[in-house]
């Protein structure tokens, strides 16, 4: 709190005066310093002798003070008429008259001040005669105030209490009490301090362990002791040169002085980063094989460079290249990291030539262990290159010598990533007929191979294959489709081509006034791009020469795959390919190209395997950055009422989790809300062709259920009604699966129907009494059981557990009985284990009501695939039975398994729901920074569906700065190898919906030179952010486009010519509008002031 100083406050009533001669004002001087300093001689405490003394000369300097006020008052009236005698001769020299009247009230008031200060009640004096000068110049010189003398620190006209703590030339600082407010967070000595280089930091002292007790309680004890004296701050290469020498310098009287004070601590001066190098430094000496030190270290490192900085890419490559060369140099197995190599790599994009840097990616092929993950990357590298050089024909080199590399049985998973990464590289380029025939072949070549070919070589296949696809039959996924073993074996079967011929019908523009055309082109290519996918055939009429595929367009991206598991991953891939997450495919990939080792991945699969359409893309952010859960009521600022609409969502649309942790009907919530597909994940793809796939691909997958399954699924993302059908007319053919059966019920919940459900499950489990190790059937007890318990009937829940292990008796000794069947079932099963677990946890919450218990269920589990799969299932029965089902649970049951849970799923996305679940009322910032972090442990980068998962969280969150924390995430992620276009369009997206054009331009520039084949993130400089571009630089765009291979659909010439022409018409009127901005110039020279 502050208070203008006594400058600023006007004077009381000064009267004229006039300057002393320099004797009078000397003398005046020198008897002010005397009786200043009696003044304070009488202020000290003596005995009664000295107080008698200093009475004695009190009243002599009283006698003294009065002739002085006497000398004081003549020469001022003296100066006063002379004063007014010099005004009315020098009128004209008032400047210097100013002057001289400044310095003599100064002194005139200095003397006043002086005798009213032995007057211990007179607080102020008045002079009543008013200096008339005042008028003249309308203002008191600031030299002109009268003295005054503080008494003590109170501040008149200040409230009770405050007293002044500060005195300065601008004012006073005044604080409750006279004390010093603390310091703020937000103060500039706080930020001044934060951002200080030479700081200390309390560490765990090297030279002897700590107590039992300070071990246990966590944390190291602050020392009662003074601050020890601080030295001249060492360098860090001091630091780390005579580090050991200091430990081993250390006296045995100083060591023994440390034991007897257990509080006592060590004061580092140097920073923490500057600590983690140097104990990261000693580590790698001992071990110079340890990637994950080298990781750290390279972490460290890196973190002074901010990422949206000035030339950081080029900078933090350099430093990359730094640290990674010496580890390359400790030892020659470094270099076998396929993930080491892949950094090692990006980091020479920014620096190397491009002949050292294609040397250095032949180095990599021959030197990496994981042959798969370093083939892929350089595969992604090579289509960066090719499209950079507008070479995209030579594509189909790369790809074959990939294919030809990862040659045998235990590559063909390896070898069906390359084909979806060469089908998405043509979606993405713009030629979606190429991706959708790549698939269509592979598939046909896979599951339709006549027998006499199955065991052929590839090229023996291929000419005869080429005679199938050239007979233009349909292929699979479209109407008609049979397949090549049956074109095979009647090979006069024709096509009929009228449906496809009615499909694809030319765009025609709706030409509106005044609309931009460059904005028609783009709306032009977007309907096209998402309309015209299918592949026509020769006898088809059009004038797009990339929309009939022939088999020489593909043939060097096919292969041969043979194995089930190959097969399996083709089939799931095509899905993903139309559009249809499936969730874990992407980490199963990596899991088995890279030998089982997570740790040593060159690049996420997740960046071009994720199927997320634009339309996820765009709504992923808020709609508002702006919080609006405030309301003001009578001036006072209330928080608004949280109601159950307006929480915060616990789990997105982001679906993460181990493959069949959750059947694909069964949902984060009740009646399968948040299942695998929803509405909302199907509604823009081509149901037709999908459900064609999924139709005929049955005939050739004879009873397999989980295909049948994922069929029912998608059928329910567009009508649980037609689901229903499909699923009734699967079971009529095999009515003995119990897998179906369990779909089947499900989907009746789904409907609303939980009573025909039940009447289902009765059926199976009850009526028929079908064998416990029947496949299937310990998934039906436990959908039942969570039916039941889900609706409230605990009851009715704790009966069906009993009947699953045939205890009729519900009494104590039944329970006991129970418990032990499924305990006995939990350690015979093998396949059915987990539904059994979940069974037994279940039946100890209902009995025992505590959360504890059940949860020591899941943990007898050793497996670790297992144990992910727990993992949802115990997080979702604790989220519904303390948040769904409302029951007492302490939070910290509930915090501390979130927290477990999600250090060993860090990209589940039900874990990571039900964490933030877990955090409701107990959100830090740092927790969040640390959710957020996009490093995890071995130096592996976070997946893309982990980033989409922060993105996703950060929109949920409330403030005003979520978009800042949106672009800080992003420019993290866009910074690793192998970024994928799905990242900068959503990173574009975001600048677009914040109504940032320039910034996005920015990101686009970015992005079309990480993926400069990516078609989405060229368009969006004729759309969204056009108002950033000039109309010369969006035809040097599109011609941009067009060099480096980009497809378009329609000439973007077409478009401007007809804008041409309609300048050209306006063009009539063009005398007139020039003869008015003739006039309007004339005018505004006309009014210039000059």
């Amino acid at each position: 709190m502050s208070f203008p100083s006594f400058d600023s406050f006007p004077s009381l009533d000064p009267g004229p005066s006039s300057q002393p001669d320099e004797s009078a004002l000397s003398k005046k001087l020198d008897e002010r310093k005397d009786s200043d300093r009696k003044r304070e001689r009488g202020y000290e405490p003596r005995d009664d002798r000295a107080h008698r003394d200093h009475k004695r000369e009190r009243e002599h300097s009283h006698s003294e003070n009065k002739g002085d006020r006497k000398r004081a008052h003549s020469s001022r009236d003296k100066s006063s008429r002379e004063h007014k005698d010099r005004h009315r001769s020098s009128k004209h020299e008032t400047s210097s008259h100013r002057d001289r009247d400044r310095q003599h009230d100064t002194q005139a008031q200095r003397s006043a001040t002086r005798d009213v200060s032995n007057q211990d009640l007179a607080l102020f004096v008045s002079d009543r005669r008013g200096d008339k000068l005042n008028i003249t110049y309308g203002s008191l010189h600031a030299s002109s105030i009268p003295r005054f003398r503080r008494k003590g620190k109170d501040v008149f006209g200040a409230e009770m209490g405050f007293k002044i703590i500060h005195e300065s030339s601008k004012g006073v600082e005044v604080g409750l009490l006279g004390r010093r407010p603390g310091m703020r967070y937000v103060d500039r000595a706080a930020a001044t301090i934060l951002h200080a280089t030479e700081v200390q930091r309390l560490v765990k002292p090297l030279n002897r362990p700590l107590r039992r007790e300070d071990e246990e309680t966590g944390f190291i004890p602050l020392s009662n002791r003074a601050k020890p004296t601080r030295t001249r701050d060492k360098s860090f290469q001091e630091l780390l040169l005579d580090g050991e020498d200091h430990l081993s310098s250390t006296s045995e009287s100083e060591i023994s002085d440390h034991d007897d004070d257990n509080d006592e601590t060590t004061l580092t001066g140097h920073t923490a980063d500057q600590e983690a190098i140097r104990l990261l430094e000693e580590t790698l000496v001992q071990d110079p094989t340890s990637l994950t030190s080298w990781h750290s270290l390279l972490a460290h490192s890196l973190a002074s460079i901010p990422i949206d900085s000035k030339n950081a890419r080029k900078v933090r490559g350099e430093i990359t290249l730094s640290v990674l060369s010496r580890a390359l140099a400790a030892h020659d197995s470094n270099g076998t990291s396929a993930r080491f190599r892949a950094l090692y790599l990006h980091a020479g994009e920014s620096v190397w030539s491009a002949d050292k840097l294609t040397a250095e990616w032949e180095t990599a092929l021959r030197t990496v262990r994981s042959k798969a993950q370093i083939y892929l990357a350089w595969f992604n590298w090579r289509l960066k290159v090719r499209m950079r050089a507008g070479d995209i024909a030579s594509v189909a080199e790369d790809a074959s010598r990939t294919l030809r590399a990862l040659d045998g049985p235990s590559m063909e998973i390896a070898r069906v990533g390359v084909i979806l990464r060469s089908a998405r590289f043509f979606i993405e380029a713009g030629y979606h007929e190429r991706g959708i025939a790549l698939f269509q072949a592979q598939i046909e070549l896979a599951y339709f191979c006549p027998e006499t070919l199955r065991n052929a070589p590839l090229s023996t296949q291929l000419s005869v294959f080429e005679e199938f696809w050239d007979s233009e039959v349909p292929r699979m996924g479209e109407d008609g489709a049979t397949g090549w073993v049956t074109w095979m074996q009647s090979p006069s079967i024709e096509s009929d081509t009228s449906a496809r011929t009615t499909r694809r019908r030319a765009y025609e523009p709706a030409s509106k006034a005044g609309e931009d055309h460059y904005a028609q082109w783009y709306e032009a290519e977007v309907h096209m791009d998402k309309q015209h996918n299918r592949p026509l055939r020769t006898t088809d009429e059009s004038d797009d020469p990339y929309a009939t595929i022939l088999l020489s367009d593909i043939r060097a991206f096919l292969s041969i795959i043979r194995t089930d598991e190959g097969r399996w991953f083709l089939l799931h891939a095509f899905l993903a390919f139309l559009g249809l997450h499936i969730p874990d495919l992407a980490a199963s990939f990596d899991h088995s190209t890279s030998n089982g080792s997570d740790d040593d991945l060159a690049q996420p699969s997740d960046g071009w395997i994720l199927p997320y359409s634009n339309r996820f893309v765009s709504s992923l952010f808020p709609e508002s950055p702006v919080s609006d859960d405030w309301d003001v009521s009578a001036g006072i600022v209330v928080a608004k009422e949280d109601t159950e609409s307006k929480r915060r969502a616990t789990f997105g649309q982001i679906k993460e989790w181990p493959w069949k942790a959750l059947h694909p009907l069964v949902g984060t919530a009740p009646k399968g809300v948040g299942r695998m597909w929803e509405t909302v994940d199907t509604e823009h793809l081509d149901h037709e062709f999908i459900d064609n796939v999924f139709t005929q691909m049955s005939n050739v997958l004879e009873n397999d259920d989980d295909w049948d399954t994922l069929h029912i699924a998608f059928q329910a993302s567009m009508s649980t009604k037609s689901a229903a059908k499909l699923s009734k007319s699967l079971l009529a053919k095999r009515p003995d699966s119990l897998v179906l059966w369990t779909t089947h019920a499900l989907l009746e919940q789904i409907r609303g129907r939980n009573d025909e459900a039940r009447a289902v499950l009765k059926a199976n489990l009850i009526d028929s009494s079908p064998a416990t190790s029947r496949p299937g059937a310990a998934e039906m007890w436990w959908h039942w059981a969570n039916l039941e318990w889900m609706s409230g009937d605990v009851d009715r829940t704790k009966e069906i557990i009993l009947a699953s292990c045939d205890q009729p008796i519900t009494s104590g000794v039944g329970l006991l009985k129970a418990k032990r069947t499924l305990d006995d079932r939990i350690t015979a099963s093998t396949s059915d284990r987990r539904h059994w677990i979940c069974l037994r946890a279940l039946f100890e919450l209902i009995v025992t009501s505590n959360a504890s218990f059940a949860l020591e269920v899941f943990v007898k589990v050793n497996d670790v695939e297992e144990q992910a799969l727990l993992d949802v299932c115990s997080s979702l029965m604790l989220h519904h039975f303390a948040h769904t089902l409302r029951n007492p649970c302490p939070a910290a049951v509930l915090r501390t398994h979130a927290e477990t849970t999600l250090g060993r799923n860090p990209e589940n996305t039900v874990v990571l729901g039900c964490f933030i679940e877990s955090q409701r009322g107990q959100w830090s910032l740092d927790r969040n920074k640390k959710l957020r972090s996009t490093q995890s442990a071995g130096g592996r980068p976070r997946r893309l569906v982990r980033t989409l998962w922060d993105i996703w969280n950060a929109g949920q969150e409330r403030g005003e700065y979520a978009y800042e924390r949106l672009r800080q995430s992003l420019n993290q992620a866009a910074n690793q190898p192998g970024v994928s276009p799905l990242l900068w369009k959503i990173f574009l997206a975001l600048e677009c919906h914040a109504g940032t054009p320039t910034r996005a331009k920015n990101v686009m520039f970015r992005g079309t030179g990480d993926c400069p084949w990516s078609k989405d993130l060229y368009l969006p400089a004729f759309g969204p952010i056009q108002s950033a571009f000039k109309s010369t630089e969006l035809s040097h765009w599109a011609e941009s486009m067009v060099e480096r291979g980009v497809r378009l659909r329609q000439e973007l010439d077409i478009f401007t010519q007809n804008q041409d022409d309609h300048d050209m018409d306006d063009g009539e009127d063009l005398p007139a509008v020039e003869a008015e901005i003739e006039h309007r110039a004339h005018e505004l020279r006309r009014l210039m002031p000059y």
